[in-house]
This record gives structure tokens, C-alpha cells and sequence, in this order.
């Protein structure tokens, strides 16, 4: 929580003044140094001092306090962010012979224990509820991810190979060439990954053929 005026119970709370890039600085750093990543930002900062009398009466300076107290705060946060997300020292490098990609720690895990086909450490990369979409069937928890990774490992022994990535809204996409005993291959799948940042966990993956 963040406010300029303290509340009496202090408990994960961070002063500072949002409507100041470097309230909104402090903001983010104070997350990453205690939780390091954000699920979700509720931003309901806002307000108005605007006078009686319409549009007319208000000043250039009115609107410009209007905009920092209202829209830069959001878009503040959010830029500082994604910069953090993309720029982090954690994200990891995945090289092939002509390019390097660079993939949040979580996500590398997974590519890394799929490849050693090590079904508890690819189990261990997935929050206790997490979804999984694959060839048309939807799964959920632990126990039926798990017989999931299982059959998909014993039948095609796959290997994943990272291509590219990118963010759309809450998902990370990363398009990966997936050789294996099937046939056609190898192919090239993109991977939605859903990560919960705080706990680090993949709470969602859905493969769709590109």
C-alpha cells in the first residue's frame, strides 16, 4: 500500500508521493527489494482541485497537477515496471548459434528441466493451481500436470529450443522450435506463459501451434 500520509499500522506500506516520477521510482524498488516483482498494480490514486465554472476556469497549471495526480502515476509505474522486467539482471540468456535470447529465470527453468526430461523439476516450476492448455485438453493441479508432463515426455521425448519472446498483456509468448518422435517434426509452437513474479511460479501454459 502507498499513500503520502502514514497510516497507523505501517505493515507493507511505502510512503511516497505518486504523482513524482521519484515517488513512483521509490515505489517500484521498495517492491523489488522486498518481494522482487509485482502479480498486479491497483493504481486508484486520483483526485481533482479544479474550481467551480466548467473548463473555462481551469488554468494550464490546474491541468497539468490534474494529468500527475491522475494518468502519470499509472503510466509511471507501469514504465518503470516493464524496464525492470526486460533489463533485470535475473532474466537469463538462452544462446543458439545465432542469437541470444533472453528469458525471466522461471521460464528457463522450465525450458531447462523439459529438456532433461526431469519431471519433479519441471513439476516444481508450476504454482499448486496452475492451468495447462495443450493439444485441445485444459488441465489443472498438480496431480493431472503432472501425468500431463509424463506422457508427453514417454511419447514424444521432446526438445524444446527457445526462438523469440514477447509480452502480450499478462502473458510471456515464447516461440519455441519442439523436435521429438512426432511426426512433422521439428515445429515451432508458441508457448503462453502466465508467472507469478512474487513466488516465482508458472500459474499458466498453453502451447498453440504458429
Amino acid at each position: 500500500m502507498t499513500a503520502r500520509s502514514a497510516p497507523e499500522d505501517k505493515t507493507n506500506f511505502i510512503q511516497a508521493d505518486l504523482s513524482t516520477a521519484g515517488g513512483t521510482t521509490k515505489v517500484i524498488n521498495e517492491i523489488l527489494n522486498h518481494f522482487h516483482g509485482t502479480d498486479i498494480i491497483v493504481h486508484n490514486v486520483g483526485g481533482s482541485s479544479a474550481p467551480s465554472g466548467g473548463f473555462i476556469t481551469v488554468t494550464d497549471e490546474l491541468w497539468q497537477q490534474a494529468i500527475n495526480e491522475n494518468l502519470f502515476p499509472a503510466l509511471q509505474l507501469n514504465r518503470v515496471r516493464n524496464r525492470w522486467w526486460h533489463n533485470s539482471n535475473d532474466l537469463t540468456e538462452c544462446g543458439n548459434n545465432s542469437m541470444t535470447i533472453k528469458l525471466p529465470p522461471i521460464i528457463q527453468k522450465y525450458v531447462d528441466a523439459s529438456n532433461k526430461h526431469d519431471v519433479k523439476s519441471i513439476l516444481s516450476c508450476v504454482s499448486d493451481d496452475a492451468v495447462v492448455r495443450d493439444e485441445g485438453k485444459t488441465l489443472h493441479g498438480e496431480k493431472a500436470i503432472d501425468g500431463w508432463i509424463m506422457k508427453t515426455i514417454e511419447k514424444y521425448k521432446f526438445q524444446f529450443k527457445p526462438v523469440s519472446i514477447k509480452d502480450e498483456a499478462a502473458e510471456v509468448v515464447v516461440a519455441m522450435e519442439v523436435s521429438g518422435t512426432f511426426d512433422g517434426s521439428p515445429v515451432t509452437l508458441d508457448y503462453r506463459f502466465a508467472v507469478r513474479t512474487i513466488r516465482s511460479y508458472l500459474s499458466q501454459l498453453i502451447s498453440e501451434q504458429i
